[in-house]
């Protein structure tokens, strides 16, 4: 959708993320956006991101690796992933493959792994202090220096595996970022 100054709107369900040409609006809700094929039992692989445009920018900067977009699903949470979200692509997605789409920063490699984690039911804590991330996950304590956090990290001291595969736009924050990036380049 469209509202009358151009701005380009994705419904929530209960709110709107808008992008303009000077702003992007991602809410913080407990709603979803959708995007994919209305046959779920079609589905191969659904994507995780926070927003509908880093969904988009993904796919168009992607669009050569996936030969059949009819077997992908993009769900965008919003700014603060919930436990009803994920429950709905739990119970909606069995047995697919998840790939995770938020960006680069500290705060969206937090986000990999309490997503990663809350698809499997399971809960943690994420704390900071300095430059140290610490996690509480199943009653152990994990403590990682800032520059070397990630969901792989976590997974390889934990051993603990959620079967999550990580995306990350390589030259910028953001997959909308890069994707803008790479269109100011023309």
């Amino acid at each position: 959708m469209v509202d009358v100054k151009g701005n380009l709107l994705f419904s929530y369900g209960d709110s709107t993320e808008t992008y303009g040409l000077a702003f992007h609006r991602v809410p913080a809700s407990g709603g979803i956006w959708l995007a994919g094929n209305s046959d779920y039992n079609l589905i191969r692989q659904v994507f995780v991101c926070r927003s509908a445009m880093d969904a988009i920018a993904f796919l168009s900067l992607n669009y050569k690796a996936f030969p059949d977009f009819d077997q992908l699903f993009f769900v965008a949470t919003g700014l603060r992933p919930c436990r009803a979200q994920l429950d709905w692509i739990v119970a909606n997605f069995p047995h697919r493959k998840i790939g995770l789409l938020f960006g680069n920063d500290l705060l969206d490699k937090i986000t990999d792994l309490k997503v990663a984690a809350g698809l499997h039911s399971l809960f943690l804590s994420v704390t900071l202090s300095g430059d140290t991330v610490n996690v509480r996950f199943l009653y152990r304590d994990y403590r990682f220096t800032t520059d070397r956090f990630s969901l792989n990290q976590f997974e390889k001291q934990s051993g603990q595996r959620f079967r999550c595969r990580t995306v990350k736009p390589r030259r910028a924050v953001s997959w909308a970022n890069q994707l803008f990036q790479k269109l100011a380049k023309k």
